[in-house]
Formats: structure tokens, C-alpha cells, sequence
């Protein structure tokens, strides 16, 4: 099977970038495809820049030395037809069923990713799924369940809106959406005590230290506030009496969001010892995962929708606390890989007043994190079980152990990337057989979005004239032909993208005497809309000139 995948490095890449979980989902996601991809099949870039193609074919190199790499400019969505399938890693597939329908929507597959569900552009995405020209045979994968909540919410209200709007009831084609989590390159992340021994030292942690480990961005607005993690460890080693070192292994946003970080750790964890790993060096993120005895991540915020740290957690073979809140509901099993932190938050209608501020102010992380200002956690809970783990190495070997194998067996890129094919092959089927029960219906289909109209429709009524088959075209008087050589030449003109060849034709047959627009088309054998727009451009340049024929006068 042939996939071609949207060409933005920003999607595949994070060498350079900021630190997201959607970019290293997405260079996880770039290696499981080349991986799985047979030797002497070409992996084929679509739209985007040239330059943008070479940036990831460095990436995939990494991967597979001497790749063929296939580049798709995305005004050719012909070509896409033969290959079947359009895949890219994000939502927007609004943009390319536009861009389909000059084509056919018969003619190939799209496909798409949640991220992020929060921003005003997803929702505005997720919501305009009503109005696109989308059809049963494309699919927008929920990586969790609570994406695919969020994503029938959203479309159920777009819909409500537009039976509103529109006095009638609307039963909009939609793709399908399957449910299908992120991945980990889990051998990546398996334990190995020679790993850990030399992890621990580089630390400077004894035997007794035990590590908790966070992972992710250190945001409070829009990852996950960590009053709650602090307060836990700080209960905990007063407790026990242990020994708890808290490694936290991301980035902050800039200078003051740090330091920010690093003033409520000391404060509110005075006992614990803290240690900050940068996130965005892999071989310190990696050694904090060798390095930690259990993974905690409470997230607070609907930014996020699958959650991956937890996944890289357990193919580490450490036991995770996690908030039972968004995509972890759907990961981490109740007192099997760990526990999940029960979470509250107020009820449908409480946000209304958030939701018109984020409206008129487009303010993101503060809307994300006014959300999460009244979300909450159960502090006590969250210390007994991180009391739990502390006081039994054996309780957190074993859930560690059963961590590590559903990690492996349902969570491993491998696995996910062949879920991936199953679903392109589906929808192939169901583009097939779209073929006939869907043929009527894209018969009289629209050549076009409104959206996106031909120039000289939407503005026919700004000309005085508008070229018709009769429209005269007369050949200007140029005896020496010095000045059609020279404004043919001409930067000034180098714009109107003027083929010099059909230009040079155009001329000859208009030089032996004036001819009605029509007729030239049929010498020149070009539609009547080509052969107007090159006769356009030459009237431009004053090297030919239009009239309106007798009969069109009288």
C-alpha cells in the first residue's frame, strides 16, 4: 500500500524546536513509517516546499541510509490519485477535501490525527468538519477516547448550529474515527541495570534514594500544575522517612516560567532533593527514565488529549501515578501498571464565561489554564498510593513488569503503525465502493469550494467587458517586431507566468488578421478559458487587442 504524507518538517521534526508532544509523537511516527516501509518503496512527500521535503529526507536518512524520497508538489493532486491515501498529522483535513474536490472526491483517501483539541484553530477545524467536502471514506484518528468525546461533542453542536442556521435539518457526510493511541519505540526505553547503575551515578543517587520522576513540559498553564506532585512527595518523605529525590525532566517555557518551577519545588517539597533534566536532550531525558523508580504525572489541563510520558514510563518498567483524567484514562490499568489519581472539575455550563473571554481576547495558555484553575485532585489519595510505592519495592517491580509488557505488546510503535495500515486499506474499501453508491451524488458535486472560486467569477463584474467566444482579437502593428521582443522579455512581466511558445502561436495565427476569441481557441486547440487568459496577458502587454465583435454590439 502507497501512502503520501504531508510535507511540514514541523510535524515530523524537534531537533531546533521547542519541546511539544505533538513533534516527538510525530518524529516517532516518521521512524515507525520508514521502518515499516519495504526497502525499494519511496517514501512520498506531498505539498509543502521543496526545501521542506530535503529537511525530512535528512530525518529519514537517519533512519534508513539511502531512502528514496518521492516529492509531490501540491498543485499536482492528480498524482495523488494513483497512490490512494493522503496522510497528515493533524486534523486540518478541511484544506485537502477543498483542494480534492477539483479532482473528485473519488479520487484518494484522506486521513488525519488529534492533537491538541483545545485551540481555537482545532476547534474551528473539528467544528468546520460540518461544512467541508468530507466524505465516509476519509478518517480523523482519535488517539484516545476522550478525544473522540471531544470531536463528537464539537461536530454534535456544529450541527445543531447549522440546523439553526439554517432552518432545516443537516446530515453532513463525515469521516469515520477511529480510536487508535500514540506509540513509543518501546525498546528504547527498556530497562537494563548496567543502564541504570550508570544513569543513578551520573545523578549522583545512592541505593536508598527513591526517584520520582516527571516528564513533559514544565508548564503550569498548560501541561499539569505541580502543587499537588510537590505536596505528595513532601507528605510522603515525612511519613516514611525516606529518602525521595524528584527528577523532572522537561522544559520551561522561558527564563521566568523556570525559575518559576524550581522556587514552588524548594518551597512546597523542602525535604525532597530536586533535580531538573533537560527534556530536549535525549540522552539525559533516556537516563532519567533508567534512573527512576516511579513516574508521576498529574496533568490538569485540556490541552491534553492522549498523554505519551505514561507510555514511555511503563516501557521503562516503572509503575506510574497519573490523574485519572483525558487519554490516561485509557492506558494506565487501575492497580495493574499503577494508579490513577481520582479528578474533579465543575460541570458542563460552569465554563461559559471562560469560553466568551478565549473568544474575544484568542488568549490561549491563560484559557487553559483558567480551565484548569478548578480542576482538582484528591491530595490525600495521591499521597497514600505514592506511600504505597515508596514503603514496597516488590508492589513496584511488579507493576513495573506489567507496565513494561502492555507497553510492548499494546502500545509499541510497531503495532500501532500496522493499525495505522488497517485503517488506510479500510478506507480504500469504502472508497471503493463509494465508486457506486456515492457516483450520483459526485456528479453534480461543485467544481469547487465557495470558498476558494474562480477570480474571474467571483469579480466578473468588475471588467467593462468580458472576453466571450466573439470577442475580436486584432493583431497590434509592430513592423520591426522590436517591441514585442522587448516586452516579452521584460522582469515587469515576468509574473503573469506567460508561456512564450503558446505566446509565440497566439501571435502568428492573430497576425495574419483579427479573429473571433472562439476560433482562436480551436487553432490553437485550447478550451475557451485558456486560450482567453493567454490572449488576456497578451492584450496586457498591448501586443495583441480585444473588441466586441458587430454582432455583439448591435
Amino acid at each position: 500500500m502507497r501512502i503520501a504524507f504531508t510535507c511540514e518538517p514541523d510535524a515530523y521534526l524537534t531537533e531546533g524546536r521547542t519541546m511539544m508532544g505533538r513533534r516527538s509523537a510525530g518524529a516517532a511516527f516518521l521512524r515507525a513509517a520508514v521502518e515499516a516501509m519495504p526497502p525499494d518503496q519511496p517514501f512520498i512527500l506531498f505539498g509543502g516546499k521543496r526545501s521542506g521535503a530535503a529537511e525530512i529526507a535528512k530525518a529519514i536518512d537517519a533512519v534508513t541510509p539511502g531512502r528514496q524520497i518521492q516529492w509531490i508538489a501540491g498543485n499536482r493532486t492528480d498524482q495523488l490519485k494513483q497512490i490512494g491515501t493522503l496522510f497528515r498529522l493533524d486534523p486540518g483535513l478541511g484544506a485537502d477535501a477543498r483542494l480534492r474536490l477539483r479532482e473528485n472526491p473519488l479520487a484518494y483517501s484522506l486521513c488525519g490525527i488529534t492533537h491538541t483539541l483545545s485551540s481555537l484553530r482545532a476547534q474551528e477545524i473539528i467544528t468546520g468538519y460540518v461544512t467541508e467536502p468530507m466524505m465516509e471514506w476519509d478518517a480523523l484518528i482519535c488517539t484516545s477516547t476522550a478525544a473522540l468525546d471531544v470531536v463528537r461533542t464539537s461536530i454534535e453542536a456544529a450541527i445543531d448550529y447549522h440546523r439553526w442556521r439554517m432552518g432545516g435539518d443537516v446530515r453532513p457526510d463525515l469521516p469515520m474515527f477511529p480510536v487508535i493511541p500514540l506509540g513509543v519505540h518501546a525498546a528504547t526505553f527498556a530497562p537494563a541495570a548496567s543502564r541504570r547503575a550508570s544513569a543513578r551515578a551520573r545523578l549522583g543517587l545512592t541505593e536508598d534514594d527513591v526517584v520520582v520522576l516527571y516528564a513533559g513540559r514544565l508548564s503550569f498553564a498548560t501541561k499539569a500544575h505541580p502543587y499537588p506532585m510537590y505536596r505528595a512527595v513532601e507528605a510522603v518523605i515525612r511519613r516514611t522517612g525516606k529518602r525521595l529525590v524528584l527528577v523532572q525532566a522537561g522544559q520551561s517555557a522561558n527564563a521566568s516560567a523556570d525559575e518559576a518551577v524550581r522556587a514552588a519545588a524548594g518551597k512546597y517539597a523542602p525535604s525532597a532533593r530536586h533535580i531538573f533534566v533537560d527534556g530536549a536532550d535525549d540522552d539525559q531525558y533516556f537516563d532519567a527514565f533508567q534512573a527512576g523508580d516511579i513516574f508521576m504525572s498529574l496533568a490538569d489541563n485540556v490541552q491534553e488529549t492522549f498523554g505519551i510520558t505514561p507510555i514511555e514510563a511503563m516501557a521503562a518498567a516503572l509503575p506510574v501515578i497519573i490523574s485519572d483524567w483525558n487519554g490516561y484514562k485509557d492506558t494506565v490499568r487501575q492497580g495493574v501498571d499503577g494508579f490513577r489519581i481520582t479528578s474533579w472539575a465543575p460541570k458542563p455550563g460552569a465554563g461559559a464565561e471562560l469560553a466568551q473571554r478565549f473568544e474575544v481576547d484568542k488568549a490561549y495558555e491563560p484559557f487553559c489554564a483558567r480551565v484548569a484553575a478548578a480542576v482538582s485532585f484528591d491530595h490525600e489519595e495521591l499521597a497514600d498510593r505514592l506511600e504505597m510505592l515508596v514503603n514496597d519495592p516488590d508492589l513496584r517491580r511488579r507493576m513495573g513488569e506489567a507496565g513494561r509488557l502492555r507497553a510492548e505488546r499494546d502500545y509499541d510503535w510497531g503495532g500501532i503503525y500496522r493499525r495505522y495500515v488497517e485503517l488506510w486499506a479500510e478506507q480504500t474499501r469504502r472508497r471503493s465502493k463509494g465508486l457506486l453508491s456515492a457516483a450520483q451524488k459526485i456528479a453534480t458535486r461543485p467544481a469547487m469550494h465557495p470558498g476558494h472560486l474562480d477570480g474571474y467569477h467571483v469579480f466578473r463584474t468588475y471588467p467593462t467587458h468580458l472576453m466571450e467566444s466573439d470577442t475580436v482579437v486584432s493583431p497590434v502593428p509592430d513592423s520591426t517586431g522590436r517591441i514585442r521582443s522587448t516586452v516579452l522579455g521584460e522582469l515587469l512581466f515576468a509574473h503573469i507566468e506567460l508561456s512564450a511558445e503558446q505566446a509565440r502561436r497566439l501571435i502568428a495565427i492573430v497576425d495574419k488578421g483579427p479573429i473571433l476569441l472562439g476560433d482562436l481557441g480551436k487553432a490553437m486547440r485550447m478550451t475557451d478559458a485558456a486560450v482567453a487568459v493567454l490572449a488576456g496577458k497578451l492584450a496586457k502587454m498591448d501586443i495583441v487587442r480585444l473588441s466586441r465583435s458587430e454582432a455583439a454590439t448591435n
